[in-house]
């Protein structure tokens, strides 16, 4: 019978944790905000490798695990930010990124290796870089932008 009370009791406090849980995933809060509102890094990246395009909005996206922001410009094309500034992720599947924004040895390999095949989409992982071509080849760069392998 004791044990019978124990596991009512932890049964209880899972699923009180659990309600606390999902009380705060649902806090987790997308919020529109001005372009100044950026940190200022995002805002200089922004102005010096986008300055041809027009931002249609920004989002904050202050979620309990994760607080960052989501532009969008008025073509599509998207940039997300970490709440430091650095961008983590670039995409533009229409027109490509400008090779400016992307990291030395990155934009070099594909000159070399790809020329004329724009990039539309890079992300910075925690041990490097995924990027993908127009032609919808990937690629997997190290954190310093050395090329290391194809992906499928």
């Amino acid at each position: 019978m004791k044990g019978s009370t124990m596991k009512k009791g932890v049964s209880v406090v899972v699923i009180a944790v659990m309600a606390l849980i999902l009380c705060a995933c649902s806090k987790a809060d997308k919020q529109v905000v001005d372009f100044a509102m950026l940190p200022q890094s995002a805002q200089t990246f922004v102005k010096t490798h986008f300055a041809d395009k027009q931002v249609a909005i920004v989002y904050y996206d202050n979620d309990i695990f994760d607080k960052d922001y989501e532009l969008y410009f008025n073509d599509g094309a998207r940039i997300d930010f970490e709440s430091n500034g650095e961008w983590k992720e670039l995409e533009d599947k229409v027109n490509g990124l400008p090779m400016t924004a992307l990291p030395a040895g990155i934009s070099q390999y594909v000159a070399e290796r790809h020329p004329g095949m724009p990039v539309v989409s890079i992300e910075r992982k925690r041990h490097g870089f995924t990027v993908e071509l127009s032609s919808e080849i990937e690629m997997k760069f190290d954190k310093g932008g050395q090329f290391l392998r194809y992906d499928d």
